[in-house]
């Protein structure tokens, strides 16, 4: 069933520049430097902040695709919406979007449970197995020749230090990144059991804490599981809200409400 269009609201104009600017940042800066001249009194300073922040922007890179998923980058252009998507998660890793949609639908339907493909019982095997059993659920044979050829070819152009540095092992760190901050912390089994139907925590790592680690996917994860529409940077506003009306006050204006996950 075709996805109903809907007049334009701020959040959608917002949301459109968001994931334009993470898009534009990724671009931009791999190519810079991919082409940076790795020497000099300075490159040991340098070279591992731009390692971290492409790894960074990697994450962005799926959090934005993970986002348009749930038809949260734009409701108001739905064709826009999901090409954003497909985008973004080619360009983080060879990514089938419909492929990995209809995965995520799986996860929503039924979080940290069998059937869910995002899902291991780490209570008996803990995290290295568990994020073993993630990664050999998503990535395909198909994806793997991908990647190769992507890389063999980017390498004909490109100093190999380089494309280590500031492609291959960012992107890398930041599948690490979201499988810990954004799956494992959020999902893993708690000593009392899980207390909500979605099986889902949020982490206590602040606003700051929860930007740099993922997106706020991991510091408020619980939220998204409640608001699967709302997108990553509106996440932090409904937990205020939701806080701010559990202790009897008004919610902060511009929250919003919780919006139909798209699937």
């Amino acid at each position: 069933m075709a996805e109903r269009r809907r007049e334009p609201t701020a959040f959608d104009v917002f949301g459109l520049a968001i994931a334009s600017a993470i898009l534009l940042a990724w671009a931009s800066s791999l190519v810079f430097l991919l082409g940076a001249p790795l020497h000099g009194p300075w490159v040991w300073a340098w070279a591992p902040l731009a390692m971290a922040w492409m790894s960074w922007l990697f994450t962005g890179l799926f959090i934005t695709g993970h986002d348009a998923m749930h038809g949260s980058v734009t409701r108001a252009h739905p064709r826009l919406n999901h090409a954003i998507g497909a985008v973004a998660v080619a360009a983080y890793a060879m990514f089938d979007y419909r492929r990995l949609r209809r995965a995520h639908g799986r996860h929503h339907a039924r979080p940290a449970r069998p059937g869910d493909p995002d899902w291991h019982d780490g209570r008996r095997s803990g995290a290295g197995w568990w994020f073993l059993a993630f990664v050999s659920r998503y990535l395909t044979v198909g994806q793997l020749g991908r990647l190769l050829f992507l890389f063999w070819a980017v390498q004909l152009v490109v100093p190999t230090p380089n494309f280590l540095a500031f492609w291959a092992l960012p992107s890398l760190a930041s599948v690490g990144q979201l499988f810990f901050f954004g799956t494992y912390l959020p999902h893993r089994t708690p000593a009392g059991g899980h207390t909500n139907p979605h099986h889902a925590s949020s982490t206590s790592l602040g606003y700051v804490g929860s930007l740099l680690t993922c997106f706020h996917f991991g510091g408020y994860h619980r939220e998204h599981h409640e608001n699967p529409g709302i997108p990553w940077w509106r996440l932090p506003s409904i937990a205020s809200s939701a806080r701010a009306q559990a202790l009897g006050e008004s919610p902060s204006v511009g929250s919003g409400a919780s919006a139909p996950s798209a699937r």
